[in-house]
């Protein structure tokens, strides 16, 4: 079995990640912290300030993966977060 790597503040992925399109583009914003050996993510849709749940929250060394409930809907969706570069990640709906 491998070691187990801390993250750090430095790693791409940690940030805050929001559409670059603030006219048409998504509310949705996804604030991404190191936690150990692994990620938290923390989501808010920043149109009217509703806290999403964020569960289930998987790093393959490549891609995070989670899933977000909107509570006043009732809409979940998995998401796919992978680093482009150091100011731009993409955002991937899965299911």
């Amino acid at each position: 079995m491998g070691d187990i790597v801390p993250l750090n503040a430095r790693h791409p992925l940690v940030g805050t990640w929001r559409d670059k399109d603030h006219e048409w583009g998504s509310t949705l914003q996804f604030v991404v912290s190191a936690l150990g050996s692994g990620f938290q993510v923390r989501g808010i849709d920043t149109h009217d300030g509703e806290e999403l749940e964020i569960s289930s929250v998987q790093w393959d060394g490549r891609a995070l993966r989670f899933l977000c409930l909107v509570r006043s809907t009732g809409r979940r969706i998995e998401y796919e977060l992978r680093a482009v570069s150091g100011s731009e990640a993409s955002l991937h709906v899965l299911h």
